[in-house]
C-alpha cells in the first residue's frame, strides 16, 4: 500500500467530520498506535472483511476520479462510510494527525507500513 492510498483513506474516513465541525485538536498518531490497531483489525475477522472491503471501494474510488465521474465517486464514498463504521479503532486512528511525509518521512513510512500489513491479508481480487 502506498502513502497515496493512505492519504485517500484519511480523506475518506474523515469526510463526515469535515460536514460536520472540525475535528479537536489532538496528539499525532503513531507507528505503535497503527501497529496496535493492524494487530486489533487481523485479529478480528469481521473487521478485516471490513477493512478489505474499504481497501476494495478505495480503489473504485480512485478509478472513478481517474475518469471524473464524481457521483460514483461520491456513491463509493458513502458505502466507505459506512465500511468505516465497523472499524471504529481504524476510524479513530485515520482521524487522528498521521505522520506528514513532507516534515516526517520515516514516520510516515513506518505508519504506512503498520496498515500495508493488513492490506497483505485481503484477498486478491
Amino acid at each position: 500500500m502506498n502513502l497515496k492510498l493512505v492519504v485517500a483513506i484519511c480523506a475518506l474516513a474523515a469526510t463526515p467530520a469535515f460536514a460536520q465541525q472540525p475535528p479537536p485538536a489532538g496528539p499525532k498518531v503513531t507507528k505503535a498506535d497503527a501497529q496496535k490497531v493492524a494487530q486489533t483489525i487481523s485479529s478480528d475477522k469481521a473487521k478485516l472483511a471490513a477493512f478489505c472491503t474499504l481497501m476494495g471501494i478505495d480503489a473504485q474510488i480512485q478509478a472513478a476520479l481517474a475518469k471524473n465521474d464524481r457521483k460514483t465517486a461520491d456513491d463509493l464514498n458513502t458505502q466507505g462510510q459506512a465500511a468505516v463504521q465497523k472499524i471504529p479503532e481504524y476510524d479513530a486512528l485515520m482521524r487522528g494527525t498521521p505522520p506528514d511525509p513532507r516534515a516526517d518521512k520515516a514516520g510516515a513510512d513506518e505508519f504506512v507500513a503498520a496498515l500495508d500489513s493488513l492490506a497483505k491479508q485481503c484477498p486478491a481480487k
